[in-house]
């Protein structure tokens, strides 16, 4: 029974498809062009953070080691001159830090490199720390460069950040100064 069964769904398959194959077939054709654009590759390699150290020679523009006494008992000079602090209360100079280099680019096409100080105010944080007690950060050298096309090589770029204390007084010493942020873009023609 089972055979029957069988050889009846082949009979009507064959009479189906024979059916389906010798109806007249209705179609459309469609051509498409098809583009591809290559972009201009650009590669940027950074830093993630950037951790800066000022120690006081930065701070007063200077190297504040006094060693020009001669101690010798002989001649009787055994006296080290006093010391003398620098005057708080004074203007204090930017601090300028250079980083060389701050990235490198590899641009197919060319580019046009800009860093910029998206969030210029570094704040001071920890315990004591004031709203506005602020550190002021500016890019002093580097702001802008341009890279020629180049196919085979990375290209470095440098930059200063200057670094500016409100007010004339020193900075706190021990100080943790945070939350300022640098751009760098890279654009290609």
């Amino acid at each position: 029974m089972n055979k029957k069964i069988l050889g009846i769904v082949a009979a009507s398959l064959a009479t189906v498809g024979s059916a389906i194959m010798a109806a007249p077939a209705h179609a459309q054709v469609a051509t498409i062009d098809v583009e591809l654009e290559v972009q201009p590759s650009i590669y940027l390699v950074t830093y993630s953070k950037l951790k800066f150290l000022v120690n006081s020679n930065d701070i007063l523009g200077a190297n504040f080691l006094n060693n020009t006494a001669v101690y010798d008992e002989k001649a009787g000079t055994t006296t080290l001159p006093p010391g003398e602090l620098p005057a708080l209360g004074t203007t204090l100079s930017p601090i300028t830090k250079q980083i060389t280099p701050l990235y490198r680019v590899f641009a197919s096409s060319g580019a046009t490199v800009r860093v910029n100080a998206s969030n210029p105010t570094l704040r001071r944080s920890g315990t004591g720390a004031s709203p506005t007690d602020t550190v002021t950060m500016e890019v002093a050298d580097g702001a802008n460069k341009t890279i020629a096309p180049n196919l085979s090589t990375f290209v470095d770029g440098n930059a200063s950040l200057r670094f500016t204390f409100p007010g004339p007084s020193a900075p706190p010493v021990n100080a943790m100064y945070t939350g300022g942020q640098l751009q760098i873009s890279v654009t290609s023609p």
